[in-house]
């Protein structure tokens, strides 16, 4: 078995240090919720997002003497898409169908894309005045953040994660046309987290910036996926705002 690393055993820490988080915003909302919980959700919310968060370190652990020369974690990424999709197949008909696993947009979705081709289009921009990244591997940077990033934090962040939070409280909002409860608050949240939260030495750092971000996207996200009943708008604005540095 591959030696495990320091950088693995701060990696498994910080893993741990965002279960604690979630689990701890979890138990804030039942208060505010005054109990109202559903405990099977509240659950199978806390084991899902512990799949997919240690995952990123496992994988690359694991298969770290087929990977090693390679600048990105696709190794991470392909285990947590992998069990995303195995905890999707485990759902009922009815539940997947509220995941937005479908290219069809729902009516009234047009004013979404013309956000969306805004939203791109200021990306474009920032892009084209920003320094190129210095990078060795082009074409692997450009391949990986085209394609694992988008396609595992969508499905989970946007996808999975908020419907099983949805049914662990149960309450969402009207929100400009769509519907947005605790599930898209929380997993924005975390998205956030994820992003901005180290352990170090036993010492939690958080870079408010780098949450506050991807925290703000995320919730983005979870709009349109709402709003179009569909992940292709989050799937491809994620991809566009990875890669389009290395394109530009």
């Amino acid at each position: 078995m591959t030696p495990i690393t320091s950088y693995d055993l701060q990696s498994i820490a910080n893993d741990a240090a965002l279960f604690g988080i979630l689990f701890i915003i979890m138990c804030l909302v039942i208060i505010v919720r005054k109990g109202y919980i559903r405990l099977k959700w509240f659950a199978l919310s806390l084991l899902a997002f512990a799949f997919n968060t240690f995952s990123l370190t496992l994988g690359r652990w694991f298969a770290r003497p087929l990977t090693q020369d390679l600048q990105w974690n696709w190794s991470g990424k392909m285990l947590a898409l992998f069990l995303t999709i195995i905890m999707i197949g485990f759902l009922s008909r009815t539940l997947r169908g509220q995941i937005g696993l479908n290219i069809k947009q729902a009516k009234g979705s047009m004013n979404v894309w013309i956000g969306i081709g805004i939203y791109t289009a200021i990306f474009l921009i920032i892009a084209w005045f920003s320094p190129p990244p210095q990078t060795k591997a082009y074409w692997e940077s450009l391949a990986f953040q085209l394609t694992m990033p988008s396609l595992d934090e969508e499905l989970f962040y946007r996808g999975l994660f908020p419907m099983m939070l949805d049914r662990c409280f149960k309450i969402s909002r009207n929100i400009i046309g769509a519907p947005i409860g605790w599930g898209a608050l929380i997993s924005s949240i975390m998205f956030g987290l994820v992003h901005g939260v180290s352990l170090n030495e036993g010492s939690l750092s958080i870079d408010w910036m780098a949450c506050a971000i991807p925290g703000f996207i995320g919730l983005l996200g979870c709009w349109i996926a709402q709003k179009t009943k569909s992940l292709l708008g989050p799937i491809l604005m994620h991809s566009h705002g990875n890669a389009i540095n290395y394109i530009i």
